[in-house]
């Protein structure tokens, strides 16, 4: 039985840990190390809204969140790195529990703007600035027109906000990030190093 200070206490924090990048629980005859570079970003797989959920439960009073969407295992729904997760989990407990004035989510999608053929996302905990853990454009992302169809997009950094846009998309009215089961190449993040979560801009609304 769960001890008084926990019973009916409003208050209680919690800290949510959004699902890992994962495809398939094979780990003795593992998936190929390129296998995802055939998925698209049309899929409306139950991995990729649950995680939706779960960022929405983040934003609720009280409730800490962090992604494990970059130390995911496409073969073992079990990922080895805890350490990189215990560590973020620390920095939410940090803020949430014990009041320090520090960022530790990593940026989360606010609003988007269409700018003629292309899209510019703005977000939230960009703490000292976007960029990429690798130095490279920002990938994983998808944009698609009134047909809904979605494609990978190309991706630029532009101060505080990422421009997308694709030669096939003509009039875009959507953007979708990291909307896929596995992707091993994530490198959006802020300057403290938390990763960008996963969105997509059309997402219902959850009361």
């Amino acid at each position: 039985m769960a001890p008084n200070w926990m019973m009916n206490n409003l208050k209680m924090p919690f800290i949510l840990v959004q699902l890992a990048g994962f495809e398939r629980h094979c780990p003795n005859k593992r998936l190929p190390d390129d296998f995802w570079r055939k998925l698209t970003p049309n899929t409306n797989h139950a991995w990729t809204r649950l995680r939706e959920t779960q960022a929405a439960i983040g934003n609720l009073p009280d409730v800490g969140l962090i992604t494990a969407i970059d130390v995911g295992d496409s073969s073992d729904v079990h990922p080895r790195d805890k350490q990189t997760l215990g560590l973020r989990a620390a920095k939410e407990a940090e803020r949430l529990v014990y009041g320090r004035k520090i960022v530790s989510r990593g940026p989360a999608f606010r609003n988007m703007k269409i700018e003629g053929d292309k899209i510019r996302i703005y977000f939230d905990n960009i703490g000292g600035g976007l960029t990429t853990k690798d130095g490279k454009a920002p990938n994983a992302f998808a944009i698609a027109g009134k047909n809904g169809k979605f494609v990978w997009a190309d991706a630029v950094i532009d101060g505080s906000s990422v421009v997308v846009s694709s030669p096939k998309v003509a009039d875009p009215v959507k953007v979708r990030y990291a909307w896929i089961t596995f992707r091993p190449d994530l490198n959006l993040c802020n300057k403290e190093g938390f990763p960008a979560f996963p969105f997509r801009t059309d997402a219902p609304e959850y009361k």
